[in-house]
This record gives C-alpha cells, sequence and structure tokens, in this order.
C-alpha cells in the first residue's frame, strides 16, 4: 500500500529543488516524477489511506475526489486577495446505497441506535456537495459555509454562509457543471464607507457568484469579508466530483470574457 507521507516527502524534495534554483541537477525524470506522484496522490478515494485535502492547482489542473462518511474537505493550496478567479466542479455522482453500506456493518448494540437513527433519517444522510471559497483566516476543517469565512453553494440549491441558508438557486446533480466565480478588490477607504456600517470589514465590493451549466445563479454573496481566499469544496457521505481549477473551463463563455484568472496561475 502506498505511504502518503513518503509520497509528500519526494514531492517537496522535488519541489525544493526548483524553488532553491537547482536545475542542473533537476532532470525531466524528475519532472515526470513529480507529476506521477502529483496524480497517484489526487486520484486516489478520499476515503483511504492517502487523504487528499489541499490540492496544488499549479502541478495538476484537475481533480478526481471522492468522499468518505462524513464531510470531506479539500481547498486549492493556492489563495488570492485580489482579482476576478474561478474554478468548475462537475458533479460525479450523489449517490449511495445507504442500506447496503450498513448491512455490511457487523452492527453490535452499541451501534444499533447511531444505524437506526440512519435508516429513519436517510435524507439527511445523503451524499451531498458544497461548492465555494474559505478565507485562510476560517476553519479549513469545517463544511465550506459553516462559518462567517467561507461561502458555499449546496447541491439542493442553497447558498450558505455563516451557518445561514438562503434559497432560490438551482438544484444540482450528476453531470451537472458548477462555476464559482470570487471578485477580491482593494479595501475600501472609510470616507467611501456606509456611515453606519464604518466598522464593518465586509462593506466592500467583494462578491462570489455561482453558474450551473453556463447559467448564472440569482443567489450571491455581495460584501464579503476581505481576506484571502482558497477554492474549496466539500463532499458529504461518498459523493464523488472533479475539481477543475483551469485555465481550461467547460462554460467560460458564460463570463462575458472578463478578466478572470485561473488558481493555476497563483504564485506559490
Amino acid at each position: 500500500m502506498f505511504n502518503k507521507d513518503k509520497i509528500n516527502k519526494k514531492k517537496k524534495s522535488l519541489r525544493r529543488k526548483k524553488q532553491e534554483g537547482d536545475f542542473t541537477n533537476f532532470s525531466e525524470d524528475d519532472e515526470e516524477n513529480e507529476t506521477h506522484l502529483s496524480n497517484l496522490v489526487s486520484n486516489v478515494n478520499a476515503g483511504g489511506d492517502l487523504f487528499l485535502k489541499s490540492l496544488d492547482a499549479k502541478l495538476q489542473s484537475v481533480y478526481d475526489l471522492s468522499g468518505k462518511k462524513g464531510h470531506s474537505n479539500f481547498h486549492s493550496m493556492q489563495n488570492i486577495s485580489l482579482g476576478v478567479y474561478y474554478f468548475e466542479v462537475e458533479i460525479i455522482s450523489l449517490e449511495y446505497n445507504i442500506h447496503e453500506y450498513i448491512t455490511t456493518k457487523r452492527i453490535d448494540e452499541f451501534s444499533k441506535k447511531y444505524y437506526e437513527n440512519i435508516l429513519h433519517n436517510i435524507k439527511a444522510y445523503m451524499p451531498s456537495v458544497r461548492i465555494g471559497f474559505v478565507n485562510s483566516s476560517g476553519d479549513l476543517d469545517l463544511a465550506i459555509g459553516a462559518e462567517k469565512y467561507s461561502y458555499a453553494y449546496r447541491a439542493d440549491g442553497m447558498i450558505i454562509n455563516d451557518g445561514e441558508y438562503k434559497e432560490n438557486n438551482s438544484f444540482y446533480n450528476k453531470g451537472d457543471c458548477i462555476g464559482a466565480l470570487i471578485q477580491m478588490k482593494p479595501p475600501r477607504p472609510d470616507f467611501l464607507k456606509n456611515v453606519n456600517d464604518k466598522n464593518s470589514e465586509n462593506n466592500n465590493e467583494c462578491y462570489v457568484k455561482y453558474f450551473k451549466n453556463g447559467v448564472e445563479q440569482k443567489e450571491v454573496f455581495i460584501g464579503i469579508h476581505e481576506g484571502s481566499y482558497h477554492a474549496a469544496i466539500t463532499l458529504y457521505n461518498f459523493a464523488k466530483a472533479s475539481i477543475n481549477f483551469g485555465p481550461n473551463f467547460k462554460f467560460l463563455s458564460c463570463l462575458d470574457n472578463r478578466s478572470v484568472r485561473s488558481f493555476g496561475e497563483v504564485e506559490y
């Protein structure tokens, strides 16, 4: 079985060669090996021994991700604080036979109540996805949207921030492609802020908006908290999705040719 620590150690050694300018010892074989190691880690099941949390958008543009029981968080290694950035997520699967999963378990008296609760409330345990952005100062272990420094669009059409929900966006399912766009501008000077909200850290022109298969959604986040943001995705209960950091997007035309950058363009 592959050992994630050993793989990451090899990747770190290869990356250090480039960062230190040691190109004399950095061969084409090293370059291929680095890509191979990245692919190896990124394509494994999130519930296995090679659980992947931080995705390097510069090493690889597309990652196929699988969730596990509960929620699994993934975010770009890169973060941005200025400009307009976009990424896409294609939904691979939101299906899972929870009955089959439970019946294959050895149910003892201690866990019987736990699994009975699932069977009586299956909807709450069905696979789902949240797509959006999380601030570097936020808690990266929480499902995105659970706190004020993260913003999410959920499969049932809800957008979520700080645990508060708004509906009206379209639901999405297997085969749909969701685009997520963030615009970050420099902080506004105090004299341009609303007097009644002068001290608010989210009184600005920064926003997050979403697209489903190229169609812009109604609900957006306007005046988001200032700071640096990672592209992020949360997978619930064995959901599967493919995240695309660009620059080859499926629905880039929906952005009206605005000056949009990909997370793969962000420097380390």
